[in-house]
């Protein structure tokens, strides 16, 4: 039987390294774990028949124990599916099983519990019969299975009637709670109150246990006191504001000033998670002055932490302090943001515009965002737009220094981190300036920003400097990410800087050969938003005569190819004349390239372009289509030729008589018959899109579509006479300018 085993292969070693008496003992071992006697294969089968409940009963009985982790793993899709019988039959089994089961067994079924206590899937009487094996389970000397079990309990509680946490619960964890009992029952003790708070009226609660939430709250161990901490915020909960305010808060104050920092950290933690629940009484007599004395004191332990919830306690109690207050705190915020350590300075938070310049945050923030941690600069890179956001009506001016630093970091990580919100720092810049919708700033205060901007990033990283060590490289996901907010870039910045700055990488990128696709496709929605949007027709002339020099009319395929996926974008983007008046004639210039995926990608798009096709109006564009499509039909690329002929169908052709689309298109060249009727295609079908053989979406343009087409060339137009508005406008600034110029020099003179 052995000697049919690939030893080397199920040991994993090499022949030669085999000894033949380590051999020998291996094939022993492993032809046992192999091979199954008749016996064993028998008593492992299971029946196909039985449901899914008895299958599982019988595995908990009989199976190995593979299968009852099966089992156990499979409870909650059975309580699901057959609720009842599990609970009374499936549930019993395993509770009375686990006793002398294993240990990975006892682990198993009490992690499965926690589980199906959390979704609420076991009633109060299961929930009983848990918490009885629980108790059992408790003693054991093995820690986890004890850690397990304890947890089970404490999860069971929210399921318990009160009647039986009242009368068997409490009294046993209260006697645990006593000063004699271990440190760990104590602790036990103080998880289980907790768990009861959220059950109980706050009268109940100061009946039968709240002295003793206090008493550990003092207790000789800290970890017990750090434990009860934990605690506290579901018991004033329930005890209600006046008992918290005069009991458990100068608890909390008592533990904010332990000498562990375990406890200390717990009750800062556990403090802050209180403060939707304190009125403003408490947060201003309390807390306010509590925070205080943290400040002063500097716990040295719980700096870290002090800093991570320092923004929380600003912005939960900013009503509630004073100007005296305010300043204190914010001296120590600056302190801290000045700090040699790495994780306090990872905190940034405004209080408000106000503020800002008055309390010097702003040399906090440039400070920050030079900071030699990337991970600060990155923190700061990541919310400097919600700093824009407060400061908007200042924003600009205040923040350009940090914006343009963080903006040329040598870290893409910081970088990428600015750029994901660049928008939105954008909008924030440009204020209110009514002029903004066309790209006219009054003080081009946004072209000043894309000026400096470091457009080269889009293809490598900055120089490095002696400072710093030398930059990392920009990812593909950065590379998109920042060329996606290129596509917003026309909301904000006049058009001769976005072509003098932008173009011109972008022509860059879409005509490299070593970037990836997914990267020039970015690219190519860049053109078409510029080539839409630009609010000069001498640029949006010039773009487009890039576009066909560089792609259309490129060497390259590849090129070719995103030309032809521009012009897939520009369907969606432009109105539908503008598509047929500007970009369709290109699109069938190329229809004999010497590439058949070129003219493949062309007819995929010839029915998207017949939706918009209008009848009268355009017969002759509708003739040019078919013409196309007959050239298409006798093309010696098999592909091309059966791709014509379902295009073809989709336009209104019969195809029939054994005489296919090309056939006919050949014969009706050597007739000298060409155009639509050369081939039998209905144009009048076309135009009306009532031929049986059209699709339904090949039927022209829906109402909603037709209703989206013009709000486009309502934009367009809008666009056109922005222009010359534009121009109007610069006309007169500049008139303006020369007057006050003339009126300067002119009091200069009579002075």
């Amino acid at each position: 039987m052995a000697s049919d085993i690939d030893w080397e292969t199920a040991l994993g070693v090499p022949s030669d390294s085999i000894d033949d008496d380590i051999k020998g003992t291996d094939e022993l071992k492993l032809s046992n774990r192999l091979y199954k006697t008749e016996e064993e294969i028998e008593r492992f089968t299971v029946d196909e028949n039985l449901g899914d409940v008895d299958r599982a009963i019988h595995l908990l009985k009989n199976g190995a124990a593979i299968q009852k982790s099966s089992v156990i793993t499979a409870l909650p899709s059975l309580l699901e599916d057959h609720n009842s019988e599990t609970r009374t039959r499936v549930l019993p089994t395993i509770l009375e099983a686990i006793p002398s089961e294993s240990h990975d067994f006892q682990v198993a079924v009490g992690k499965t519990l926690i589980q199906l206590f959390s979704k609420s899937l076991l009633p109060p009487k299961a929930a009983m019969m848990v918490v009885a094996v629980a108790k059992k389970m408790i003693a054991s000397r093995d820690n986890e299975t004890v850690e397990i079990w304890t947890d089970v309990m404490i999860a069971a509680i929210k399921s318990l009637p009160l009647e039986t946490i009242e009368n068997e619960i409490l009294p046993e964890v209260l006697l645990e709670g006593r000063t004699a009992q271990p440190a760990a029952l104590r602790m036990r003790c103080c998880r289980v109150l907790g768990a009861v708070s959220e059950r109980m009226e706050g009268r109940r609660i100061e009946e039968l246990f709240f002295r003793k939430a206090m008493s550990l709250c003092q207790d000789t161990d800290y970890e017990v006191r750090a434990c009860m901490c934990n605690q506290l915020n579901a018991i004033a909960r329930s005890v209600g504001h006046q008992l918290t305010k005069n009991q458990l808060l100068p608890e909390y104050m008592e533990l904010l000033m332990d000498e562990e920092d375990m406890v200390r950290e717990a009750a800062i933690e556990n403090l802050m998670k209180l403060m939707d629940f304190l009125d403003a009484d408490a947060k201003r007599n309390m807390v306010v002055p509590l925070w205080r004395k943290l400040c002063d004191e500097r716990p040295a332990g719980v700096m870290v932490l002090i800093a991570r919830e320092f923004g929380g306690f600003m912005w939960a109690n900013k009503d509630q302090m004073t100007e005296t207050d305010a300043r204190t705190f914010l001296t120590f915020y600056q302190s801290m943001a000045m700090s040699n350590s790495p994780e306090q300075r990872e905190m940034l938070t405004c209080v408000g515009a106000d503020g800002y310049d008055r309390n010097r945050l702003n040399r906090v923030l440039e400070a920050m965002s030079n900071d030699d941690s990337k991970i600060v600069r990155r923190r700061i890179a990541g919310g400097l737009h919600e700093v824009a956001a407060i400061l908007k009506p200042t924003s600009y001016t205040t923040l350009k220094t940090v914006f343009l630093r963080l903006l040329s970091d040598r870290e893409v990580e910081v970088f990428h981190a600015l750029i994901k919100n660049l928008d939105r720092i954008l909008k924030c810049f440009a204020g209110r300036d009514k002029e903004v919708a066309f790209g006219n700033l009054q003080h081009r205060r946004v072209e000043n920003v894309l000026t400096s901007f470091p457009a080269t990033t889009v293809i490598s990283a900055p120089e490095a400097s002696p400072r710093r060590p030398p930059p990392t490289h920009p990812t593909s996901r950065t590379r998109i990410d920042l060329l996606e907010q290129f596509e917003n870039f026309t909301e904000y910045f006049d058009s001769s800087v976005l072509f003098d700055q932008c173009v011109t990488v972008l022509f860059q990128l879409v005509t490299a050969g070593n970037l990836v696709v997914p990267i020039k496709e970015v690219v190519i929605r860049c053109l078409c938003q510029f080539l839409r949007r630009l609010r000069r027709s001498d640029y949006r002339e010039q773009v487009f005569r890039l576009l066909q020099d560089n792609l259309k009319n490129s060497p390259t395929y590849h090129n070719r190819l995103l030309y032809i996926r521009l012009l897939t974008h520009s369907l969606t983007q432009f109105s539908t004349s503008y598509f047929r008046n500007n970009l369709l004639p290109s699109l069938l210039d190329m229809t004999k390239d010497p590439v058949p995926n070129i003219r493949l990608s062309i007819l995929h798009l010839l029915p998207a372009i017949r939706k918009i096709i209008r009848i009268p109006a355009d017969s002759d564009l509708l003739h040019r289509l078919t013409e196309v499509l007959g050239e298409f039909a006798t093309d010696t690329d098999r592909d091309v030729g059966r791709c014509a002929e379902e295009v073809f169908k989709g336009f209104g052709g019969t195809v029939g008589g054994g005489k296919g689309l090309a056939s006919r298109a050949a014969a009706a060249a050597r007739c000298g018959v060409g155009g639509a009727h050369g081939i039998g295609l209905n144009v009048d079908a076309i135009g009306r899109g009532s031929h049986s053989g059209l699709p339904p979406d090949a039927g022209g343009m829906t109402s909603a579509e037709e209703m989206e087409d013009r709000m486009k060339e309502e934009e367009e137009q809008l666009i056109l006479s922005s222009e010359w508005e534009n121009e109007e406008a610069n006309k007169k600034r500049d008139m303006e300018e020369a007057r006050q110029e003339f009126s300067r020099r002119l009091a200069e003179r009579e002075v």
